[in-house]
């Protein structure tokens, strides 16, 4: 009977200890981990119209101890929906490679106070949302829809250049171009970039930067092993274009005149950039004045770019003077690329020469405007918006025959366009079958209002196919690439 007692009290005791180090023993013997909290998965069947809130306030601690709780919201569409997500609270607190909201099939992540509001931009079946960290709050609202919402993006609008789309018609403008047409805001397609006729400035505030470490020149291919770069677009766009992953488009050029931002433009090989004409100084002994940076995310600091000085300016002939007329340049980098994962080229369409693009989506990327030509306030971090391309005919009923030619290509729907700061950047075709893409135009101009007013406006690019035999005689001596 003594014996008997002294076992139940032992037994008692390596229960109370046990419990003392983190809670009731699981089956087989081993307690919970330390710093784990609670799982939970949560699966909903969704109709044409119907939504669910899914919202959590999780405060797990700090330090080592810190609990992590990780969720799954599987959506499960009734056939092919559309998924659309808004939020009226995000924060996820910490880290973000620990503490995230993470959408799988897109590869997508977004922490700290990201948005991640948007929507599919085409039907699934299902979308699966995954919540992680020690320390976060959400609310957010997933809707289902037959039909893809409409939603839209500001534009960008071109500055300090030349021609300027007002209210009022065509008209030139006292200093510069006003190119533009809607900043990039709105719920679907990410935003667009704005063209970029060279608005004033505004500096980079980056440090001087240290002279680049000379690394062996690649000038074979991609990590891809094809000559040209390939895009999968995410299915979650982000509403106002915030959030472009790190990378996601690495052909995007930034040309800075004198230290600051003033145009975008497209690698299309390991020594050339193609861009604006009104984008660059004019006089070949300007070129020094140009510098240009391959792999920038937020233009405002440093944060992984390589900078390239201009060896050397061609503008495409153009007697007329008028830089709406043929508005294109190439810049020859004083350096071969070397091809990384940030930093690749995007294809030249030579394949597509005759394809008019007319009803097929582009990506347009920018660090223009986000509201009008006369916006003070900018984006930091490259910005993108998915457009479709409209007939000429349509874009010459807006701004007139003479200024829409067949050496133009127009794009845009409601609130989304490229503005100032985005000229000289590119509008990308990516083909659906081999996801190469494909550079189909340079941003050149559109009205001041960047197509965030009233009235619907397009944005004037630049026709890349229109001018293949060009670019091709000047640059394939140092290599072209043809897919």
């Amino acid at each position: 009977m003594k014996s008997l007692i002294i076992s139940v009290l032992l037994l008692a005791a390596v229960i109370a200890l046990t419990e003392a180090r983190g809670g009731r023993r699981r089956p087989g013997g081993r307690g919970p981990k330390p710093g784990r909290g609670p799982k939970c998965e949560k699966t909903h069947t969704l109709s044409d119209g119907q939504s669910v809130e899914i919202a959590d306030d999780h405060y797990g601690g700090r330090g080592r101890n810190a609990k992590n709780k990780k969720c799954t919201y599987n959506f499960i569409a009734k056939g092919m929906l559309y998924f659309e997500m808004t939020c009226d609270q995000f924060r996820f607190s910490g880290g973000c490679r620990r503490n995230h909201m993470y959408i799988p099939a897109v590869d997508a992540e977004f922490c700290q106070d990201d948005n991640p509001e948007g929507g599919t931009d085409e039907p699934r079946e299902e979308v699966t949302i995954i919540t992680k960290g020690k320390n976060y709050e959400f609310k957010c609202t997933v809707t289902a829809h037959a039909d893809h919402p409409d939603g839209g993006h500001g534009g960008d609008y071109y500055g300090s250049g030349g021609d300027y789309y007002g209210s009022g018609g065509y008209s030139y403008g006292s200093g510069g171009d006003y190119y533009g047409s809607g900043g990039m805001s709105g719920p679907w397609p990410p935003r667009p970039p704005r063209p970029t006729a060279r608005p004033t400035a505004r500096p980079t505030h980056k440090p001087t930067a240290k002279p680049p470490v000379t690394k062996p020149p690649n000038t074979v291919a991609p990590p891809s092993g094809e000559c040209c770069a390939k895009y999968t677009s995410s299915i979650l766009r982000i509403v106002g274009g915030t959030t472009v992953k790190r990378g996601e488009f690495p052909w995007q050029a930034a040309l800075l005149e004198r230290g600051q931002q003033q145009c975008g433009g497209t690698l299309v090989s390991a020594r050339w950039v193609v861009t604006a004409n009104h984008c660059v100084p004019k006089g070949q002994q300007q070129a020094s004045i140009t510098k240009v940076t391959l792999g920038d995310h937020d233009i405002t600091k440093p944060d992984g770019e390589t900078t390239y000085n201009v060896e050397k300016i061609v503008m495409y002939p153009n007697p007329s003077g008028n830089d709406q007329i043929d508005d294109i340049a190439l810049l020859k980098l004083d350096r071969a690329v070397t091809f990384t994962d940030k930093i690749k080229p995007a294809c030249l369409p030579f394949n597509y020469a005759n394809d008019k693009f007319e009803g097929k989506n582009v990506w347009i990327t920018g660090w223009g405007s986000a509201s009008t030509v006369h916006a003070q306030n900018t984006p930091d971090t490259l910005q993108k918006i998915f457009v479709p391309v409209v007939t000429n005919q349509q874009c010459k009923r807006v701004y007139g025959n003479q200024a829409v030619r067949d050496t133009n290509i127009c794009f845009n729907s409601p609130g989304k366009s490229a503005c100032s700061g985005d000229s000289g950047g590119p509008a990308v075709w990516v083909n659906p079958t081999t996801s190469h893409a494909f550079l189909v135009g340079v941003t050149s101009f559109g009205d001041e209002m960047c197509n965030s007013g009233n009235q619907l406006t397009y944005g004037v690019f630049t026709r890349v196919t229109s001018y293949l035999k060009w670019i091709e005689n000047n640059i394939k001596a140092d290599g072209i690439c043809k897919v």
